[in-house]
């Protein structure tokens, strides 16, 4: 197991702070769009002396509606990733759980466990939210049944 594998899978059990982000992300954004004025004045300047002009109210709406529905898909995949990934967790050592949360390798038999399930969840979100689809991979110690799969995903 190298960086990049301890990486994801701290990655995967950090969602739940991502979603949190998310939805703070989310109410700046509504308060924004809610407190920025929509009414314009003839006599409006802004503080540098240029006539201040009131932006067009429908590209607005559309430009606020659009990124509110894409936090609210973002967050949709982040829940059905991490809804996946407990289960996982739940089968693990607690002391190889505690390892991954803070960066570091854990048991090889558990970070291959939790990998291709990670794999297999990645393959699932891409289907169910429509995503181009990675295939799952199942890296194993035989070389010839990796290269064997390799030439599979390529044909």
């Amino acid at each position: 197991m190298d960086e990049l594998d301890v990486l994801l899978i701290k990655e995967y059990m950090n969602i739940p702070a991502k979603i949190k982000r998310l939805r703070c992300h989310k109410k700046r954004i509504e308060y924004r769009f809610n407190h920025q004025p929509f009414i314009s004045s003839c006599m409006g300047y802004n503080e540098d002396g240029t006539r201040a002009k009131l932006l067009p109210i429908d590209k607005e709406v559309i430009n606020y509606i659009s990124h509110l529905e894409y936090i609210d898909w973002a967050i949709n995949v982040l829940k059905f990733k991490y809804k996946n990934f407990v289960p996982i967790l739940k089968k693990i050592r607690c002391e190889d759980v505690l390892l991954l949360k803070h960066g570091k390798k854990c048991s090889r038999i558990a970070s291959k466990k939790i990998l291709e399930e990670i794999a297999e969840i990645e393959e699932a979100t891409s289907w169910k939210y429509n995503l181009e689809p990675e295939p799952a991979s199942h890296a194993s110690e035989n070389v010839n049944e990796n290269l064997k799969n390799i030439l599979d995903l390529i044909s």
